[in-house]
């Protein structure tokens, strides 16, 4: 039998090349002596050889390529430049979290926590590939601002709002189309839409404030959704299922949440003018509590 574990150093082995060629079949990884030389091994070439593992799993269907993107970014922005050249095993915990803090400097705490775990998979990564060295990142535990999550984060550059309608294609379908609130997504009835005239009407009991109901136009894509689904035995939606889809795509809560989506149907349409944003309004369901006008503002509105 093989031995797994990797030998404990002897004075004057440090820089000698070992031989890791069952390591090498269990992590598919070809075997390069150089690479397992301390001294050559810097951060960045492990996390490079760490990063091209991660885009190979995206190309056989096994991650996102958003995870892939959001990985590389991390690392070649806030890591590289000062910690890249270091020889992985000479990086220390205090080193790491100087430039860890650099981040959260800037207000980006989720995303200095996040940087944190990824430079953790690069040392596993690493450790994987027979170099003596050890996670850190355990080390700073406690050391890093908690997350400071903005309420309601959406995305509110239209190119980004692209990419993320594509990635939801097939996935997430019916929410960027009807921009309701996650609860009356969730809760919403059968007797509400009218496949005929292409609405959906959401009952004042349903809504948030007092008004008569909420009338949203459909367009063709939702129909043909809710008709898909209507086919379907009835499934209960989670109060986290599009939150759980959202972080399985990449987007963090300072990018996107479930209630993101109502930005996003509110940020980019206003700046882009083509609408008048009283329509924007009343498709967010934000219009006032005079039932009379509520009714008039409905019928107004229904052609835009």
């Amino acid at each position: 039998m093989v031995e797994a574990a990797i030998p404990v150093s002897r004075p004057g082995e440090d820089d000698q090349p070992r031989d890791l060629s069952r390591r090498h079949l269990i992590y598919g990884t070809r075997p390069a002596r150089a690479l397992i030389v301390k001294h050559e091994g810097t951060f960045e070439k492990v996390a490079r050889h760490y990063l091209a593992a991660l885009l190979r799993k995206v190309r056989k269907g096994k991650g996102s390529i958003k995870t892939y993107t959001k990985a590389r970014w991390m690392l070649e922005t806030f890591i590289f430049p000062k910690l890249g050249d270091k020889p992985i095993g000479d990086i220390t915990a205090s080193q790491l979290l100087v430039e860890l803090k650099k981040i959260e400097e800037k207000g980006l705490n989720e995303t200095a926590r996040r940087t944190k775990q990824r430079c953790g998979r690069v040392f596993r990564h690493g450790i994987g590939l027979g170099y003596p060295i050890r996670d850190i990142t355990p080390d700073l535990r406690g050391l890093l601002e908690a997350p400071q999550v903005e309420h309601h984060a959406g995305l509110t550059d239209p190119r980004e709002v692209g990419e993320l309608l594509l990635e939801l294609d097939g996935y997430l379908k019916l929410q960027p189309l009807v921009f309701l609130r996650p609860f009356e997504l969730r809760n919403l009835e059968w007797e509400w839409v009218d496949f005929d005239e292409a609405q959906l009407r959401i009952p004042r009991a349903h809504m948030k404030g007092k008004r008569t109901y909420h009338l949203v136009p459909l367009a063709i894509q939702a129909l043909a959704i809710l008709k898909e689904l209507h086919a379907e035995p009835a499934k209960t939606l989670s109060s986290s299922t599009i939150t759980r889809a959202l972080r399985r795509l990449g987007y963090s809560g300072e990018e996107m949440t479930d209630h993101g989506f109502r930005t996003v149907a509110s940020t980019p349409p206003n700046e882009d003018g083509t609408w008048r944003p009283d329509a924007i309004e009343r498709q967010l369901s934000h219009q006032e509590d005079d039932e009379v006008r509520g009714a008039y503002d409905a019928a107004e509105y229904l052609g835009e």
